[in-house]
Formats: structure tokens, C-alpha cells, sequence
């Protein structure tokens, strides 16, 4: 995978990066083992299905942790610090769905080499989680 490396001068206002993925449950146990996290909610269908989900959910800070992918490797890459992240979600997301992650820089602050990104994450038409980031480009 190809980490770009934009410059806080090469960083224009609407510039957008967007890519495809997906959560399998190899990701899901080291999510797992890495957080804690055990609700039987994200671990069983059944339990998940009784509180009228289709199966177990994706931790919504799984999902979150591809707005790092966006900022660290395409938008603005390999210079970007996360300073501030507010994120919502929309919807839940299941095991091997495919989702689109997108980012769009809203603003540049040329005092700080802060920029805005307003984010989503979407399957298919459906909007999973929204996040608006703030980045600072250290070069």
C-alpha cells in the first residue's frame, strides 16, 4: 500500500481521498484482544438478533479506526498528526460488508498547518459513521 506524502503547501481545500474495505473476523478478534471489549453484542448473532440487529455489530471504534488509515496514509499521509476527531454513527455495519471510507479537507489553517476533514463511511447508499478531524501537517 502506497502512504502518500503531501506537503502542508501542497494541501488545497477540497482535496479528497476515498478507499474500499471491509471487517473480517480476523480483524474483529484482534480488535478484540487488543481492547477488551466483549460485549456479546459484537461476538454473538443470537445475542444480537434478540436487540434486533440482523448479527452481531462491528465495534463502532473498529469502524472509527479507518478515519487513522485516511488521515496517515492518503489524506494528507505519512505528515499527518490526529489533533481532535468527533465522530458519529449512523448505522450499524456487519462482518464482510463492504465499505467506502472518504474524506474531503473543509479548511486550512496556515497559522498552525491545521487542516478540517469532513469524513464518512458508508455501505452502499447507506451512511455507517460521519467524522469531521482535525490534522495537523507537521512538514
Amino acid at each position: 500500500m502506497k502512504v502518500f506524502h503531501k506537503k502542508f503547501s501542497q494541501i488545497k481545500i477540497n482535496q479528497n481521498e476515498k478507499f474500499n474495505t471491509y471487517i473480517t473476523e480476523k480483524k474483529l478478534k484482534k480488535f478484540v484482544s487488543i481492547s477488551g471489549d466483549r460485549n456479546p453484542l459484537h461476538l454473538n448473532k443470537k445475542y444480537a438478533q434478540n436487540l434486533g440487529f440482523k448479527e452481531n455489530i462491528i465495534h463502532g471504534l473498529l469502524i472509527s479506526s479507518l478515519y487513522s488509515k485516511l488521515v496517515g496514509v492518503y489524506l494528507p499521509g505519512k505528515y499527518a498528526v490526529i489533533g481532535k476527531i468527533s465522530i458519529n454513527f449512523h448505522n450499524p455495519l456487519y462482518l464482510r460488508e463492504k465499505i467506502q471510507v472518504s474524506g474531503k479537507i473543509i479548511s486550512k489553517d496556515n497559522r498552525f498547518k491545521n487542516i478540517i476533514i469532513r469524513a464518512q463511511i458508508f455501505k452502499k447508499d447507506i451512511i455507517i459513521s460521519t467524522s469531521e478531524i482535525l490534522v495537523n501537517v507537521k512538514k
